[in-house]
């Protein structure tokens, strides 16, 4: 039994450096991956505040929107109810009131035309 544990320690010497080195190779990929992993969390973080931020501007733009859409409807009925005669009218000034050319100019801004009387003119 020595001679045969004899003949085995080279092997088992090998072994165990093989074994040494294998255990120092996995701290090493245990050391990188705890690396990683607090890497990959405070980037986490980075997204979920980014994702609340997010959230309160979609919430902000919602509510600013819902505070819109009332007062674009009354608009249109507004604008529903111009007729053709008073189109023309507004038209055919050479110096139109200033209440009217501001409209117009802030139509014209919508329509992402110059924002003047003679543009306002040649649209109507």
């Amino acid at each position: 039994m020595k001679e045969y544990l004899k003949k085995k320690q080279p092997e088992l010497e090998e072994l165990n450096k093989e074994l040494a080195v294998s255990l120092e190779v996995s701290k090493v990929e245990k050391e990188i991956a705890d690396v990683e992993e607090r890497t990959v969390s405070g980037e986490s973080e980075i997204v979920k505040e980014k994702t609340d931020q997010a959230n309160v501007l979609k919430e902000d733009a919602e509510s600013d929107l819902r505070k819109a859409e009332p007062i674009m409807q009354d608009a249109k009925k507004a604008v529903e109810k111009v007729s053709s005669n008073a189109i023309t009218e507004i038209k055919g000034f050479k110096a139109p009131p200033e209440k009217c050319v501001m409209v117009l100019e802030c139509i014209m801004l919508f329509l992402g035309k110059k924002a003047d009387w003679d543009t306002a003119k040649a649209e109507m």
